[in-house]
């Protein structure tokens, strides 16, 4: 959830909260059953599509993007996320997989949050 700290010190931590159990149901809502969603920190998800080229990931993703950013219509402020999509090669450990999300992540916050890379 882009600027997430920003959200609870201006409108509270109830407020936090809120955003996150709302940005929750957004992504549960926009995936299939099949896919895996997981809360990974205080303001991050995890999002597995088993069977998911990197095209349909990105479709996916964008997806989320759009449904999270309704949210906002429900809280009374602005919400958007930023994500990183990444498909591993065959053999790859969880940990470099994990890692080469995460550095996806960053790339979209440094290009101005709001998006997907």
């Amino acid at each position: 959830i882009d600027r997430f700290k920003v959200i609870k010190d201006s409108h509270g931590h109830g407020s936090g909260d809120e955003v996150v159990r709302l940005v929750a149901k957004a992504i549960a809502i926009s995936v299939r059953d099949t896919d895996l969603v997981a809360r990974w920190g205080g303001e991050e998800f995890l999002v597995v599509l088993p069977e998911t080229s990197s095209p349909g990931a990105l479709v996916c993703a964008e997806k989320i993007r759009e449904k999270v950013a309704t949210v906002s219509q429900r809280v009374g402020f602005e919400v958007t996320i930023s994500g990183g999509v990444y498909q591993p090669s065959p053999g790859e450990s969880i940990s470099d997989l994990l890692s080469r999300a995460d550095a996806r992540l960053y790339e979209a916050k440094n290009k101005g949050r709001n998006r997907i890379c």
